[in-house]
């Protein structure tokens, strides 16, 4: 497995520093947070999404239009609508991440589980 995933190293420290940013994981020591966290963002790398997919979804969420985010952004629409295509399935759980009031309990992570079935492959 570490093989085939080698190649995504950066991609996946990336996500995981995003994550962490976020503050929805505030005991970063606890090893069910840490463990969680590393989860999600190796499922982000392997959905392949990257620091602009993230940008588009926090926009989405904020209620602009594709046309709005593709001038905001200097994409195409086409570009955009397939980025919301493509994270379609991972944008409930950023919301969930980005509009977290109160920082997440170990136990709350059963939210997530759902998330398994969303499989790229």
């Amino acid at each position: 497995m570490y093989r085939t995933d080698h190649n995504n190293r950066k991609a996946f420290y990336d996500n995981l520093r995003t994550i962490t940013r976020t503050g929805y994981y505030y005991n970063i020591t606890d090893f069910e947070q840490r463990q969680h966290s590393r989860w999600v963002a190796y499922r982000m790398t392997k959905l392949h999404i990257r620091d602009k997919d993230i940008a588009v979804m926090d926009l989405l969420m904020d209620g602009f239009s594709q046309s709005e985010i593709a001038r905001k952004l200097g994409a195409s629409r086409q570009n955009i609508s397939k980025i919301k295509m493509k994270t379609e399935g991972f944008i409930e759980y950023w919301r969930e991440i980005r509009t977290s009031s109160y920082p997440i309990d170990p136990e709350d992570l059963a939210v997530w589980e759902n998330f398994d079935q969303a499989d790229p492959d």
